[in-house]
C-alpha cells in the first residue's frame, strides 16, 4: 500500500465497512490534475466540495479523506503513476479491521513534531475564512478601526450579520492576519510611520548635485527643550551638497524669520543659492520670499503637499538634532506626548507640590504639575548659542551620505566657482520687508505713499507718476528705498514728521527737478517742429498717392435697380412742372448785393465787444471786470499797484494763454517783422 494511505473501519447506516483513505500531507506536491498542491489548500478544497473526514488513527487531531471522493482525473492520474492500483481496493477483506492497517514504507520522520504537528493543526481552515460574508466584514472593521478589539469584533458580527462567532477564533484571527499583513496593518495605525519604513526608498534624492549651494532645503520644526519665553521654533537651512546647515531659533515661523535665516547663511557661507527647496508653508511661499528669490536671481520649489520625503536631508538633519545632546538639556520636555508624560512621571506628584513646580500658570486649574524642565529659565538667546556650537561640531563629523567626509571636507574638496554677493550689506536692502500690494507704488504729486504715511526727496520730481518698487528701511521707519521694475536704484524717500528733515528744501529740490524734466519736453517738442512735423500728415498722404494702384478698372457688370418709390421718383422727374423759369436781370444781382452787405454788417455789429462799466474802490482799484481790465488798469497806473498785484500779473503773463488774450505775442511778431 502506498506511503500516507490507512484503511480504516467506518460505520455508516448500521453497517461496517473499510475505506482507503488519505492525508492531506501525502497527496501535497504530486502534481495531480484537479487538486491543489498545497496541504491547507487540500483541506480547504475538501471543506468546500463536502468532502467527509474521519480521525487519523495514529495522529491525534488530524483527518484523513476517503479516496473515492476525489476527482475521477485524480484518481486516473494516481493509476497512471503506480500509486494506486485496483488491487489496492480488492484486496479489502469484507469483515470488520480493528486494527489500523501497518503502513510500510513510513519512518519516524514521516511523523511531525509537536511544534510542527501543533503549527499543523492551527492551520486549519478558520470558520472566519471559510465564511466569505463574515471574512470581508471584519476586514471592512479592522481596516477603518485598526484599533477594534477581538470581544468588539465578534460582537459586531452578532449583531450585523447575526452569525456566530468564537471569542478565540476572532483572537487568533486577528493574531494571524496582523503578523502576516504587518505592512498594511502600520499603514492603517500609523500612516507616518509607515512612510517612514516601508516605503521604497531605492533612489537619491542628491542624484545631480554637484557643487556647493546648487540647492539648498529649508524647514522649520517646534523645539523640544521648554524656554523661559515658552517654545520656540528651529528654522533650518541645509546645503545638500555638503550638508552644512544652520539653526535659527525664531519665536514663531514667519516670511522675516524664513529670510533671516537665508541671510545668516549667505552671510556665514559667502554664497548665494541656486535653488532653495521648501514645503507649502505659507512663509516659505510667501510673497516676500518671492521677491527675495526674484531679486537675487534664486529659483524657488516646493514640495508637494504633505510629502516631506521630497526634501528628505533637513528632516534627517534635524531628526539628529532632535535625538542628540539636546536630550541632556535641563529644558528637555521630550519629542511626543508620551516621552512627555514619561519625564513627568519621573517626578513625584507630591514632589512637584512641595517644591513649587505645581503653581499653575491660569486660574482655572489649582492642581496643575510641572515638572522642573518646564519650569527652566533657559532663554531663546542661550538654545541658539547652543544651536551654534552644535552645527560647528557637525560640520566636523564625518557623514556616511558625502562618502565618509566631513561637510566641512567635502566643500574644501570642491574647486569651482560659486555665486557670491561681494557686499553682504545689499541683503538689508533686498531682504527688506516691503510694504502691501507687492511692494510696488506709483510717485505722485505729493511723493511716495506706504500705509498713511508720505515719502519724500529731491529726485521724487523727477520720477512723478512712475510705477517703483519699494523697500522699507529695516533699522529706519522714516526711510524707504526706491527701485525700478528691473530693481534698479532710483531714489530714497523719507518721512519728515520722523525724521526731521527739512521739507521746505526737499520741495524746492523737488519742484528744480520737475522743471528740468518739463525743459526736456520743450526740448523735444523743439526737435519735432525743426523736423516739419506740422506738415506730416500732408507728406504721408502724398506719398501713398504716388504709391497707389494706377491699373483703370472696368466697372462692374449689373442690372438696374428698382421699387415702386424709384419709379416714382423717375416720373416726378419727367414730368412738365409748367413754372416758368426766372431770369437773372442787373436788377436782381444788385438787390441780392444789398442784403449780402446788410448781413456782413449785422454779424459784424455783434461781433463788436459790448462796453464794460468798471467800478473802483477809493484807492482807484477796479472792483469788477476779468484778469484783462485788471491788467489794463495796472499797466495804466503802476503806482497804485501793490507788489501782490505786480506777482500776480507777472504770473498771468506767463501763462501762453493769456499773452494770445491780450495780444503781446502777436505785436511782437510784427515789431519784429517791422524791424526785418
Amino acid at each position: 500500500m502506498p506511503a500516507g494511505l490507512v484503511e480504516i473501519s467506518v460505520t455508516e447506516n448500521g453497517e461496517r465497512r473499510r475505506e482507503l483513505c488519505a492525508t492531506s500531507w501525502s497527496l501535497q506536491g504530486l502534481g495531480l490534475p484537479r487538486l491543489p498542491k498545497h496541504w491547507s489548500n487540500i483541506v480547504r478544497k475538501g471543506h468546500m466540495a463536502g468532502w467527509p473526514r474521519y480521525d487519523h488513527p495514529l495522529r491525534r487531531g488530524a483527518y484523513v479523506y476517503p479516496v473515492s471522493c476525489l476527482p475521477q482525473a485524480t484518481l486516473d492520474a494516481l493509476r497512471e503513476r503506480g500509486l494506486l492500483d485496483d488491487a489496492a481496493f480488492d484486496a479489502i477483506a469484507p469483515a470488520e479491521i480493528h486494527e489500523p492497517a501497518p503502513l510500510p514504507g513510513e519512518s519516524l520522520a514521516d511523523d511531525p513534531a509537536p511544534p510542527v504537528r501543533k503549527r499543523i493543526r492551527r492551520n486549519r481552515i478558520c470558520a472566519i475564512d471559510a465564511d466569505r460574508e463574515v471574512h470581508d466584514f471584519i476586514l471592512g472593521l479592522v481596516s477603518n478601526k485598526p484599533h477594534i478589539n477581538a470581544r468588539h469584533v465578534m460582537e459586531a458580527v452578532t449583531v450585523r450579520l447575526g452569525k456566530e462567532i468564537g471569542l478565540r477564533t476572532v483572537q487568533r484571527w486577528l493574531k494571524t492576519w496582523k503578523e502576516t499583513h504587518r505592512s498594511e496593518y502600520l499603514q492603517m495605525v500609523n500612516p507616518d510611520r509607515h512612510r517612514g519604513l516601508m516605503m521604497p526608498a531605492v533612489g537619491s534624492r542628491s542624484e545631480g548635485i554637484t557643487r556647493p549651494h546648487q540647492v539648498w532645503e529649508l524647514d522649520a520644526t517646534p523645539t523640544d527643550v521648554m524656554l523661559a519665553g515658552g517654545r520656540h521654533m528651529l528654522m533650518g537651512v541645509l546645503d545638500v551638497f555638503t550638508r552644512r546647515a544652520r539653526i535659527l531659533v525664531v519665536k514663531t515661523s514667519t516670511a522675516m524669520a524664513v529670510s533671516a535665516v537665508m541671510r545668516r547663511c549667505m552671510i556665514d557661507w559667502d554664497a548665494v543659492p541656486e535653488l532653495i527647496k521648501i514645503d507649502n508653508g505659507k512663509e516659505f511661499v510667501s510673497d516676500h520670499i518671492g521677491r527675495v528669490c526674484s531679486d537675487l536671481k534664486i529659483e524657488r520649489k516646493a514640495c508637494n503637499p504633505h510629502n516631506p520625503q521630497e526634501k528628505p536631508f533637513i528632516e534627517r538633519f534635524f531628526k539628529t538634532f532632535s535625538h542628540d545632546l539636546i536630550e541632556l538639556l535641563p529644558s528637555f520636555v521630550g519629542h511626543n506626548v508620551a516621552e512627555r508624560q514619561n519625564l513627568r512621571e519621573q517626578t513625584s506628584f507630591a514632589d512637584r507640590i512641595g517644591r513649587g513646580f505645581g503653581k499653575s500658570s491660569t486660574k482655572t486649574d489649582n492642581r496643575t504639575t510641572r515638572t522642573p524642565a518646564e519650569m527652566s529659565d533657559m532663554t531663546a538667546e542661550q538654545l541658539q548659542a547652543f544651536c551654534d556650537q552644535w552645527c560647528e561640531t557637525y560640520e566636523a563629523r564625518e557623514h556616511g551620505g558625502i562618502g565618509g567626509l566631513s561637510p566641512r571636507r567635502k566643500e574644501k574638496s570642491f574647486t569651482g566657482t560659486v555665486r557670491r554677493l561681494g557686499n553682504p550689506r545689499v541683503l538689508d536692502i533686498l531682504l527688506a520687508p516691503a510694504p502691501d500690494n507687492g511692494g510696488r507704488r506709483h510717485v505722485q504729486k505729493k511723493g511716495v505713499k506706504v500705509g498713511n504715511h508720505w515719502f519724500i526727496s529731491i529726485p521724487v520730481g523727477e520720477y512723478i507718476g512712475d510705477l517703483v518698487n519699494v523697500r522699507l528701511d529695516p533699522v529706519d521707519a522714516g526711510r524707504i528705498y526706491c527701485f525700478d521694475l528691473d530693481m534698479n536704484f532710483l531714489f530714497a524717500a523719507e518721512n519728515t514728521e520722523l525724521t526731521g528733515a527739512d521739507r521746505a528744501a526737499i520741495a524746492r529740490g523737488a519742484r528744480r527737478k520737475a522743471k528740468e524734466k518739463q525743459r526736456r519736453v520743450r526740448e523735444w517738442k523743439a526737435i519735432g517742429k525743426a523736423a516739419g512735423i506740422e506738415n506730416l500728415a500732408a507728406d504721408i498722404l502724398a506719398a501713398r498717392a504716388t504709391t497707389a494702384d494706377k491699373l483703370a478698372y472696368l466697372p462692374t457688370r449689373g442690372g438696374r435697380h428698382e421699387t415702386e418709390a424709384t419709379r416714382g421718383a423717375h416720373v416726378a422727374l419727367d414730368a412738365d412742372t409748367g413754372l416758368p423759369v426766372q431770369e437773372i436781370t442787373p436788377e436782381l444781382e444788385a438787390a441780392a448785393a444789398r442784403q449780402m452787405a446788410q448781413m456782413d454788417a449785422a454779424r459784424a455789429e455783434r461781433a463788436q465787444p459790448r462796453a464794460k462799466t468798471l467800478l473802483f474802490d477809493e484807492n482807484g482799484r477796479p472792483l469788477n471786470g476779468d484778469d484783462v481790465d485788471f491788467y489794463r488798469w495796472v499797466e495804466a497806473h503802476p503806482e497804485k499797484a501793490t507788489d501782490a498785484d505786480r506777482v500776480y500779473v507777472a504770473e498771468m503773463l506767463e501763462r501762453p494763454s493769456f499773452r494770445l488774450l491780450i495780444g503781446i505775442d502777436e505785436e511782437k511778431k510784427k515789431a519784429a517783422r517791422a524791424a526785418s
